[in-house]
């Protein structure tokens, strides 16, 4: 099987439904040959967690690649690189969920910030890999998820709501438990995941238009130079890149949600004018603000992916 190189790393954007509590991505349409037209690793905003229903090939992270087979259950933190290879010449089939973790567990437990960062802090340094039988309770919950947000019958959030609770907690005992340790990877400190604390703390600040450079370095224990060259190395882009990105990201969710102003859109997530907002929205997308808010199903509405290197920044 060729070995999947990492000449780029692409960022992809999941947007969960409004009250709703994962997504899920479902059906034929992920029958494919992964791996054969990207040409590197990719991250997301949410923890990911996929399953096998067809197929044999590899899982690649920075740190090396395991083997994968039917009935295969991979839990992936959110910004971790990752990309999945199908046998040569042959198509797998997964279907996937991707949630947010931090969200949940405060729904759950509204009242115990202490465990609620335990579980986040655990959950976000953990990735958990399961074989054909290997976790039947997990497995049956993915299954039952998906049937759920793939049908949306009568009460479906409801249902769905309480399937996730369950959920994140199941992974947090897996997480804990030393039975799971065969099938349990601690995230190295590889470069990438050292800027784990600026990715969140972007994703939590994109709003600030005085959100500077500076900051994200000293969030990662790294000096500024020696941060902007490793978050270019990482990601093909400049910091700026990102957080504009993010930034338009969330624009989207808000022309799409409500019927704001364009003005009050481009301060709400961080750009100093509506000018600068169109400018930049205009070279990620290829459309102005206005045209995206008329015809926002023409972006498939849930799933926005961008590759990470199409912007100049600082």
């Amino acid at each position: 099987m060729a070995k999947k190189k990492k000449d780029s790393i692409e960022y992809r954007y999941y947007e969960i439904g409004q009250d709703e509590y994962v997504l899920a991505l479902f059906g034929e349409s992920w029958i494919r040959d992964y791996g054969r037209d990207v040409d590197g690793f990719h991250f997301h905003n949410l923890m990911e967690i996929g399953i096998c229903h067809e197929g044999h090939g590899e899982m690649g992270y920075e740190e090396g690649k395991s083997p994968y087979h039917p009935g295969t259950i991979t839990i992936i933190p959110k910004n971790i690189p990752h990309t999945t290879i199908s046998e040569e010449g042959k198509k797998s089939f997964w279907e996937y969920l991707f949630l947010d973790p931090a969200q949940l567990v405060r729904e759950v437990y509204p009242d115990d910030e202490v465990f609620q960062r335990q579980v986040v802090t655990q959950l976000n340094k953990t990735h958990l890999t399961f074989g054909k039988d290997g976790c039947q309770q997990l497995s049956q919950m993915v299954e039952l998820l998906i049937y759920e947000m793939a049908h949306k019958e009568k009460h479906y959030k409801r249902v769905t709501k309480g399937l996730s609770e369950a959920l994140l907690m199941e992974l947090y005992r897996l997480c804990t438990q030393e039975k799971s340790e065969q099938n349990m990877r601690i995230l190295s400190k590889s470069n990438f995941v050292l800027l784990n604390d600026a990715l969140d703390y972007i994703n939590k600040n994109y709003m600030d238009s005085g959100l500077r450079v500076e900051t994200l370095a000293e969030r990662c224990g790294l000096s500024e130079t020696h941060f902007r060259r490793v978050f270019k190395e990482q990601t093909n882009m400049a910091p700026s890149e990102y957080v504009n990105l993010v930034r338009i990201q969330k624009a989207c969710e808000l022309m799409r949600k409500s019927n704001m102003a364009m003005d009050e859109v481009s301060g709400s997530v961080g750009f100093e004018s509506t000018t600068s907002f169109t400018r930049n929205f205009k070279k990620l997308l290829n459309i102005t603000p206005y045209q995206w808010k008329k015809h926002p199903e023409n972006y498939e509405g849930k799933i926005l992916e961008y590759n990470v290197s199409v912007l100049k920044g600082w």
